[in-house]
């Protein structure tokens, strides 16, 4: 699209199948880059101000409650790209620079992909790609703070997690997936024609069951750690005996004690794994 508009007098045609969902989703999403990219913007409403651009264009748009969710967290994502490309002026060390990136919008993400390739291809594991950080993790976090926090202006600290039992660090704060609060779920735009339209009340329906989901994600968060699907965990999910299983339990990679758990059929359609709080200390870099 970038491309496209850039040349003069160029136009472009983003449709689906009704125009009305996925394609006003695309443009959103479009707006929403070349807004913060251009202007650096840091509103939480920026989601909010695209939607109403192009529902001002475009008066049948009706996007579906679960690409505005997708389109706030792509948000979330911008927002930590374009801090890092502002505040940053630093190289990231050969060993991580090729390296997912990381937030906790990006975790949210790397879940909710990682869930959806599972159910798409018929529960088939051998597709799925968890967060690597293609160094050991020790190293890895060492070197992430290392070049990271050091350069941000105000940076707040990173919490490093580690296995009670054997030490080693598993994961860090910004793995654990972003959980909706209730004034996350309140600005999310909707418009009127969707309410309107058999989908819409379909979904209006369901509503009080979703909110339930999502509480029942609150509730163990309480205890659990939420956490996006990590390649160490493989060596549990994925071992002859849990690989046809849509549950089971989560073991230290190094120490093998049991630190959480895991459900494929979890209700919240973006985390499906927890680590028990306990079973982990934290420091922060």
């Amino acid at each position: 699209m970038s491309d496209c508009l850039s040349q003069k007098d160029s136009v472009i045609l983003v449709h689906c199948i009704y125009g009305q969902s996925r394609s006003c989703c695309v443009c959103i999403a479009y707006l929403m880059r070349c807004c913060m990219e251009k202007n650096y913007s840091t509103s939480k409403y920026i989601l909010n101000e695209t939607f109403s651009e192009v529902l001002l264009k475009r008066p049948c748009m009706a996007i579906n409650p679960g690409f505005i969710r997708q389109l706030q967290i792509y948000q979330k994502m911008l927002h930590h790209k374009i801090y890092n490309d502002n505040r940053c002026t630093f190289n990231f060390h050969e060993s991580i620079k090729d390296a997912p990136p990381q937030s906790r919008a990006h975790a949210t993400f790397r879940s909710m992909r990682v869930r959806s390739k599972y159910n798409e291809n018929a529960n088939d594991v051998s597709i799925v790609n968890f967060f690597h950080p293609l160094i050991p993790y020790n190293d890895y976090f060492k070197s992430y703070i290392k070049t990271t926090t050091i350069s941000l202006n105000n940076s707040p600290s990173i919490s490093i997690y580690r296995c009670k039992k054997c030490r080693f660090a598993l994961f860090s704060d910004l793995n654990i997936p972003w959980i909706w609060s209730d004034f996350d779920v309140s600005i999310l735009p909707c418009s009127d024609y969707w309410k309107d339209s058999t989908s819409g009340n379909e979904f209006l329906k369901q509503y009080s069951s979703r909110l339930h989901n999502f509480s029942i994600t609150k509730e163990l968060c309480a205890t659990k750690y939420p956490l996006e699907p990590m390649e160490w965990m493989k060596l549990s999910m994925f071992s002859d005996k849990n690989m046809s299983l849509s549950e089971g339990k989560l073991s230290c990679p190094f120490c093998q004690s049991k630190i959480g758990t895991w459900n494929w059929s979890c209700l919240d359609p973006y985390v499906f794994i927890f680590i028990s709080k306990s079973k982990f200390d934290s420091y922060n870099i």
